[in-house]
Formats: C-alpha cells, structure tokens, sequence
C-alpha cells in the first residue's frame, strides 16, 4: 500500500482516545473502524463518528490502534498481532509503556509496524498545534511515518523515548500531578475568597474529573516508578511541614529562595501568563 493511499484503519477501544483518534482518522480520509469488548459502547460510538463497527477488517486493516485501559493493552497487543497482515502497523497509546514495550519486543519477529505512542494531552484537545507525543519505535515503517507526518503537519511534535525513560518521567507528569490535585480539591475551599492563583489552581484541578477515574488509578498503581515518587513527595512535604512547625523562616525562606533561582526565567514569564489568563 502506497502512504498516501487511502487506510483501512481498525481502532479498538471506545473510550475518551479511542474515539479521539477514530474522529482524528476520518478527518484524514481514512476509513475507520471501531471495536470495543461493549458492543453497545463501540456501536453507539460508531454511530456518533459515523464510522464502521466491529472487528472483521483485522485481517486487512492497514492500521490497528490498541486503546484500552493501560493493563489490558499488553494482552490485546499480543492477540491481535498474529491476525494482522504483512507490512501493517500495530500501534498502541497506553500511559505506562514498559510492559507493553516489552510485549512488543517479543513480537518484533511478526512482519508487522510496532509503535508504542502516548499522546501527551486528553481528548478535549481539538487542535494539535503545540501538543506532545511520545513515542517508542520497536519496528516503525511507512504507515507509521504517514501518521507521523500527519500529526506533525497538523502542529505536534513527537519526543522519540525509551519506556523506563518514558515511565520515569509520567510518574511526575501524570501521577503525582494527578495525585496532588486530588488532594487539593479534597482541601480547597470553593467559596468567593479565592486569589488568582487559587481559582487557577482550582479550575485545573477540576478538569481532572473529567478523566476515567479508572484509569488514573493504573496510573498510579501500574508506573513502577511512582512508588519512589510518592516517598519523595512524602518526605519533601514532611522538611517543609518541619519549617514551619518549628518556625525556621530562614531556612524556609533559603529553601524558595533556592527554587527560584533554579527555575530562572521561567517565574517571571509564568508570573505574567498567570495574570494574562
């Protein structure tokens, strides 16, 4: 198949990205079609996307995309791998990636693309102009550079990583920001005496609420790095508590210093953003 030949493209998942990327392949042209193990799910999906349902196109498809919850995928991957034809591209876009990546790896001998990308955002994102992939090659061919160079026309960048690297960095990224938010709407007061940065802090706080609670909680249960990341967080919170308790402005005040002076530029220009919103 010539890239700039139309796809058959077979996405299974009818969750939040799932239908995200079913949306953003028909808008290629593509021709797209959506499974889920909730048939009704998949169906009703389908019918708002007005694309295909169900999973006969496997054998033929150019594309499958893997979009199911982050333990699943490494089971999904390794079944429908052996069904796709030759020259194909198998590409999933679970959060934590090492037991996926692994998985993959030990399918490099079927003659199909295997990709392992994570869309750096979550479904409510229209435009790409300015939004992340990361993404693994373990075999990426043709197919997987027409989706690239798609993604990329439209204004994202793709960060090519490794899946320990990639893991390490979501455990700060998704997992402990997730979790901090959490914990502030739990704490925050809702009420008018808010400042600036409390109201901003509050709205994106909410947003997360928006998200499939499920899958937040692989995310912090399944990344086996975030463990670290929790004690590190625990026992930062805990130096700071101890400075205020004992009442130790110096070194309170030595300790802000120090973060502001390794961030730099940077506060300034997030100071102006935060009252420019």
């Amino acid at each position: 198949m010539e890239a700039s030949e139309k796809m058959e493209v077979l996405v299974i998942g009818a969750g939040a990205m799932g239908g995200w990327f079913a949306r953003r392949f028909k808008k290629w042209g593509w021709e797209v079609w959506l499974t889920d193990v909730d048939r009704k799910k998949s169906s009703a999906l389908a019918r708002e996307l007005g694309v295909k349902t169900g999973d006969e196109i496997l054998p033929q498809a150019d594309l499958v995309l893997v979009a199911v919850p982050i333990s699943s995928t490494p089971a999904v991957v390794r079944e429908v791998c052996g069904r796709m034809k030759k020259g194909a591209l198998l590409m999933e876009i679970s959060s934590v990636k090492e037991q996926v990546v692994s998985t993959m790896l030990e399918l490099k001998s079927n003659p199909v693309e295997l990709v392992a990308l994570h869309p750096l955002f979550g479904p409510g994102a229209e435009s790409l102009k300015g939004e992340r992939f990361a993404f693994i090659p373990i075999r990426a061919g043709r197919i997987f550079g027409e989706v690239r160079s798609r993604l990329e026309g439209e204004g994202a960048t793709l960060i090519r990583t490794e899946a320990d690297g990639h893991d390490s960095a979501m455990a700060r990224a998704q997992a402990l920001t997730h979790l901090l938010l959490l914990c502030y709407l739990r704490l925050c007061e809702r009420g008018e005496l808010q400042t600036h940065l409390s109201r901003t802090l509050l709205e994106l706080a909410k947003a997360v609420l928006a998200g499939n609670p499920s899958v937040y909680y692989e995310m912090q249960t399944l990344n086996r790095f975030f463990p670290k990341i929790r004690r590190e967080f625990l026992r930062t919170w805990g130096q700071l508590e101890k400075l205020i308790e004992e009442e130790k402005r110096e070194e309170f005040e030595k300790t802000f210093k120090k973060l502001k002076r390794e961030f730099g530029k940077e506060v300034e220009i997030a100071y102006r953003r935060l009252y420019a919103s």
